[in-house]
């Protein structure tokens, strides 16, 4: 079709597109008459020419494709040999076409003015100074700097050039746009917000992102290289009208259920209108009015029209028919209401309960599309939030919807768990137990129909796992007797069942229909549509009779010169033990030219049927029909493959026997294989052939993963480049007819599950091995610890670095290794004892004694993706000691792989501290200078280990714990009182001698310190200028006392986790005391002779002005043992302890009588704090001394003397 190609101003090119698109949507097609199928034409003269390896896919059957070009298998004037294949058949030309009309291309833009403006740092547009505006003649940045255009003051913005820096991202809110040339360069990303863009020249550089909303863009010219991803997201249309698309090896997400992409390119440039190349793989609806070229390996997805459209090499397309339905440009074909009719009352609407049901919406970010008038349909609604139905406020209708069957025959409890994406064929029902999705993977359906999924157990899709994506939901239903939740990214195409909670959550699109017999729960940013178009059987099908399932039994290879036996079982029981009695009546088909003979019968339990093909090749078995219904299943030697390989004549491979086939039993990667295989004619029936002398060639099947590697296979140490091409064995068949590979002589280096195919050189005798596992050594590492130096040690509760690699026995990466089922073993050798569970996450894995050895399992989704064979993930363990980690494969095809242990030593982050207060021994409230005093009650120092968390690390105990006497003589002793009074008196000082006891249990140690202090005395010289005051004794001790190093990790005390500094320990006392300067006092004594003498005592102290008496001592002892006199005197025998400073009755010392007149002195020797400087040399080194005197006058005892003394309340007499 022609367009007239005229360059629009923007004002009358707006105008213009809306007056055309009001005047076309009276008279737009429908989308499956200009979209026919997978590929078409448009316009007269449309041509389609195939070459080399170029196909065109999932066409459902129908391989009439729309083009004016009477056959495709002619050689053209082009010279092309058109030989391209449609679902493997030949594809066949209508001879008819039908164009849409496009808008007229290219868009002129306005002149574009304003400053150029050039930053290294990010840019907000607008924003302060010369960004403050909504036109520019250019905008730069370098240095990894970002541009974001917002249109909160502005929804217009004019862009003459548009370049940001390496690696940095352009995000635009939605608005309308004019740029002239927008280069983004490697690495950068793009990102738009949807709404109208007009751009002249768009070039993608490698390695870019592209994320496209729902928006209409004009691209004169868009070009996007190699590596680039292009997504679209949201609600809605792209819509992209370009003049040239050209892509090499980049991918396109046009597809994702809600936000399809469509290109419409107009033409007018030279060269191919729509070109790509390399591995490009497209997904959308593209429109080509001109020419359009795949080649090498690229692949479009969705639906192609072209005018002429060229495919090369090992090109292809998908046929997928949602892009032509949801197509905007197209009037879809109306879809009737009569399915939904009939299906109503299990999917009335697109979310419904049963009577006991109720739906839940929690969020205002939640759409619901598809209710009726608002209201879905269910007795109960709870809404928290403001979620939205059909645009506004949801509602229940208060009637409940009807309850689905679950089929008897559906029993399993077997886990399904798919390590990739998972096919399931049309018109079949499966039958599990649990249903685990998730990583990057799918449920997708192979057909046309419906695939049924039963499970008696939960279903559990994580994102980005996705069920059913790009397709119809009507091809996948899912019925649960347990619980369904979907959460995460990812979207679903599905109907969906659950007899138990039916969770929609996360940042998911779901597309079907959704019912519960229990509650629906609709949360976070979830986006629910209707599909009404619900296939005619809503039920869970499944016979109404004995039949649980019908089983087909056949050779997983056969030959072209005869017939292979396939058996037929009616079975009555999930493992098929018995068959029913009754009759069943059943039609089998084949596909690529396969027969079955006969291909319909009535049996009763087992029957059997001839299967031919006459040329070599593959051919899948399935059953048209059946009465009663049922699922099928297929059992080969190969496992449940319903296909069957037919070659000429077929060669047995044998492991170590000649004289019988033995399989060949699993591999060691990277290890020569140890036994001799003999290759070898099999039993075909009538097949004769000689292949005395003829030349063996080797290659290898990838069974699963299934592609293989390059340079994998190794033949006689040499390997062979293209692994799944034959290559030369340098083996030579005998004479009868018997290839001998030698032992050692085959290695494969890959992992994975692998067949040996055998071929005879130029001829097409071939054959090939059972499939049996190549298994990798599973190499764990724990990475850099938070910890360097002598101790491999890692703090508990933070990151544990952890990684996986598969790799041989000759130490190289096995890149297509994925796991089957994954374990841990976490093992604890320390402590030995009194041990409590360490738990280990992700997983919640509990710790074992090193005398358990069993493996527990473990989720392979909280290790990651396997990418080339490795991975990582980080894991945290929450106790400390010493450990190993060992992972296990405890199913890779039937294999047990166990990885080496991984040991750490786990410590931990900080220890917090509690206290208890000290107190001096001093029961009257006061001490003497230079006396040394008990500490009463002794500190107790108490630490309690923690992980990073703050939780206590009960494990840290016994020889782990360290800190088992921690250095004394650190520890300081202060008083801060005393020492200012000090700075008074030279020579005053505070001596201690401390000592510390420790125990410790579960994670807590207790320090107790213990001891006694001393108060010095200052000189005698300055002992007048200093009063007494109350003692602020302190201990302390500096971080350091309790730290220890585990590399660069210092333990220590700390206040909490995310305190970065170490705390010492401050002990202060409990109890004042005060400090009192002391001296004892013996007074002078005289008396009659022969009579005993009294030497008066009592202990003083200094109250800052002169010495009172201390009558709060109540603690000084006293003991005639401690005075001295002459050899003429003795002394009474007399000890006690003072009351309010003196001896009681006022009684001291006792002198005996002596008889005659005689004077001495009495000493009495005290401790050293109660020695005073009575002989004023400045040192208080001098006891008490008093003078007695015996013999003095004595008077009449008839007259009495006296003489008044007086006394204050200070003790001084006057």
């Amino acid at each position: 079709m022609q367009h007239n190609r005229v360059w629009l101003k923007l004002r009358v090119l707006v105008l213009g597109a809306l007056a055309s698109a009001g005047a076309m949507a009276q008279e737009l097609p429908q989308c499956e008459v200009v979209f026919t199928n997978a590929v078409s034409g448009n316009g007269a003269g449309s041509q389609l020419i195939m070459n080399n390896s170029s196909q065109i896919t999932n066409l459902g059957g129908n391989n009439q494709l729309s083009f004016d070009t009477p056959s495709p298998y002619n050689t053209g004037s082009d010279g092309y040999w058109h030989d391209g294949r449609c679902d493997n058949a030949a594809c066949e030309l209508t001879g008819t076409a039908l164009a849409l009309e496009l808008p007229a291309m290219p868009v002129d833009l306005p002149s574009i003015n304003g400053q150029w403006v050039s930053r290294g740092q990010d840019i907000t547009i607008p924003s302060s100074g010369q960004l403050n505006a909504n036109e520019f003649s250019g905008l730069s940045t370098w240095g990894g700097a970002n541009i974001t255009f917002e249109t909160d003051d502005y929804d217009t913005f004019s862009v003459g050039s548009l370049q940001p820096a390496n690696n940095a991202s352009v995000s635009f809110s939605q608005g309308t746009y004019y740029i002239d040339t927008f280069t983004l360069n490697g690495g950068n990303r793009a990102e738009f917000g949807g709404g109208t863009y007009y751009i002249d020249t768009f070039n993608v550089g490698n390695n870019s992102e592209l994320l496209l909303r729902p928006g209409t863009y004009y691209i004169n010219r868009l070009t996007i290289q190699q590596g680039s991803e292009v997504s679209v997201e949201g609600n809605g249309t792209v819509t992209i009208y370009t003049q040239r698309l050209e892509t090499n090896s980049v991918q396109v997400n046009g597809l994702n259920g809600n936000a399809n992409l469509e290109v419409y390119v107009t033409g007018g440039l030279s060269g191919y209108d729509l070109l790509v190349t390399g591995t490009s793989h497209l997904q959308g609806l593209f429109y080509v009015d001109g020419s359009t070229e795949l080649n090498n390996t690229s692949e479009v997805t969705g639906a192609l029209s072209s005018n002429e459209l060229y495919m090369r090499n090992s090109s292809k397309v998908n046929y997928d028919g949602g892009a032509i339905q949801g197509a905007s440009r197209c009037e879809s074909q109306d879809q009737g209401d009569d399915d939904v009719q009939a299906c109503e009352v299990s999917f009335p609407t697109v979310i419904s309960t049963t009577a006991s049901g109720q739906v839940r919406l929690s969020g205002s970010a939640t759409d619901i599309y598809g209710t009726i008038n608002g209201a879905v349909v269910t007795p109960t609604m709870v809404r928290n939030g403001n979620p939205n139905c059909d645009g506004g406020a949801c509602s229940a209708t208060g009637t409940a919807a009807a309850a689905l069957d679950f089929p008897e025959w559906c029993a399993s409890d077997e886990e399904l768990k798919p390590k990739s994406d998972l096919v399931l064929e049309a018109g079949q029902s499966y039958c599990y137990g649990d249903l685990k999705l998730s990583g990057q993977r799918d449920i997708r359906v192979n057909g046309t129909g419906t695939a049924t999924l039963y499970l008696t157990g939960d279903a559990q899709v994580t994102g980005p796992a996705e069920l059913n994506t790009g397709g119809s939901p009507d091809q996948l239903r899912i019925v649960t007797q347990g619980d369904f939740s979907h959460t995460g990214n990812g979207d679903t195409h599905a109907f969906i069942y659950s007899q138990g909670q039916l969770e929609l959550g996360g940042n998911v699109d779901y597309y079907g229909a959704f019912q519960s017999e229990s509650e629906v729960w609709v949360h976070g940013n979830s986006t629910v549509r209707y599909f009404g178009d619900v296939a005619e059987q809503c039920g869970p099908g499944g016979s109404e009779d004995e039949v649980h399932h019908y089983r087909l039994l056949h050779d997983a290879t056969a030959y072209t010169c005869g017939a292979s036996t396939v058996t037929i079982r009616a079975c009555a029981d999930q493992a098929c033990t018995s068959q029913v009695t009754d009759a069943v009546s059943m039609t089998l088909s084949a596909s690529d030219g396969a027969s079955f003979s006969p291909s319909s019968q009535t049996f009763n339990g087992n029957a059997t049927v001839e299967l031919t093909k006459s040329t070599a090749g593959e051919t899948t078995l399935s059953v048209a029909s059946a009465t009663p219904s049922a699922p099928v299943l297929c059992e080969s030697d190969s496992g449940g493959d319903c296909r069957v390989s037919f070659s000429d004549v077929g060669l047995n491979v044998s492991w170590g026997s000649a004289a019988s086939v033995v399989n060949i039993p699993s591999q060691q990667a990277q290890s020569a294989w140890p036994e001799t295989l003999y290759v070898s004619l099999g039993e075909a029936q009538s097949c004769q052939a000689d292949i005395a002398g003829g030349q063996l060639q080797l290659a290898v099947q990838c069974v699963s993963p299934g592609s293989c590697n390059n340079n994998m296979f190794a033949i006689d140490g040499s390997t062979t480049g293209d692994t799944e091409n034959y290559a030369d064995a340098g083996v030579t068949f005998d004479e009868n007819g018997i290839a001998e590979v030698p032992a050692g002589f085959l290695r494969y280096d890959d992992a994975g599950q692998i067949k040996l195919n055998v071929q005879v050189a130029g001829t097409q005798v071939s054959g090939s091995s059972n499939a049996f596992a190549v298994a990798p050594l599973l190499s764990l590492g724990l990475g850099t610890s938070a910890t360097t130096g002598e101790t491999d040690a890692f703090v508990a509760a933070e990151d544990l670095p952890l990684s996986v690699r598969a790799v041989g026995a000759q130490g190289a990466v096995t890149p297509n290794y994925q796991p089957g089922d994954l374990r841990l073993r976490l093992q604890q050798s320390m402590p030995q004892s009194n041990a409590v569970t360490a738990v280990f996450a992700p997983g919640n894995l509990s710790s074992q004694p090193t005398t358990d050895s069993g493996f527990s399992n473990y989720d392979d989704e909280l290790i990651g993706t396997f990418t080339q064979g490795e991975a990582s993930w980080i894991g945290s363990l929450n106790e400390t000691g010493e450990y190993s980690l060992t992972l296990q494969d405890n199913n890779y095809y039937g294999v047990s792989i166990n990885s080496n242990a991984v040991s750490w030593l786990s410590v931990p982050h900080h220890m917090t501290l509690e206290i208890t207060a000290h107190t001096l021994n001093a029961t009257s409230g006061f001490i003497y200078l230079q006396q040394t005093t008990e500490l009463g009650q002794a500190a107790e120092v108490v630490l309690t280990a923690r992980n990073k968390a703050g939780e206590v690390t009960a494990n840290y105990s016994g020889e782990l714990w360290q800190l088992t006497t921690p250095e004394i003589q650190q520890w300081a002793v202060t008083d801060e009182a005393y020492q200012q009074r000090a700075q008074l008196m030279p020579g005053g000082e505070l001596s201690h001698n401390l000592g510390v006891s420790f125990s410790e249990s579960a994670g807590v140690g207790n320090y107790t310190i213990d001891g006694s202090v001393t108060y010095q005395r200052p000189a005698a010289s300055t002992l007048t200028n200093v009063p007494p005051g109350s003692n602020e004794l302190t201990l302390s001790a500096p971080p350091e006392v309790f730290q220890l190093a585990y590399g660069d990790h210092l333990l220590c005390i700390r206040e909490n986790a995310d305190d970065n500094d170490c705390d010492g320990v401050l002990v202060t006392s409990g109890q004042l005391t005060e400090l009192r300067h002391g001296r004892a006092v013996l007074q002078n004594a005289y008396g009659p002779a022969g009579e005993p003498l009294d030497v008066p005592l009592q202990i003083e102290y200094y109250n800052g002005s002169r010495w009172v008496v201390n009558r709060d001592d109540y603690v000084t002892d006293y003991d005639s043992d401690e005075v001295t006199v002459d050899d003429e005197l003795g002394l009474e025998s007399h000890s006690g302890i003072v009351e309010a400073g003196r001896a009681p009755s006022a009684h001291g010392f006792v002198i005996q009588a002596y008889a005659n007149s005689h004077e001495s002195q009495a000493e009495w020797d005290v401790p050293q704090y109660l020695e005073y400087d009575w002989d004023g040399d400045g040192s208080h080194d001098n006891d008490p001394q008093a003078d007695v005197r015996f013999g003095l006058y004595r008077s009449n005892d008839r007259i009495i003397n006296w003489r008044e003394v007086q006394e204050d309340e200070q003790g001084e007499t006057n």
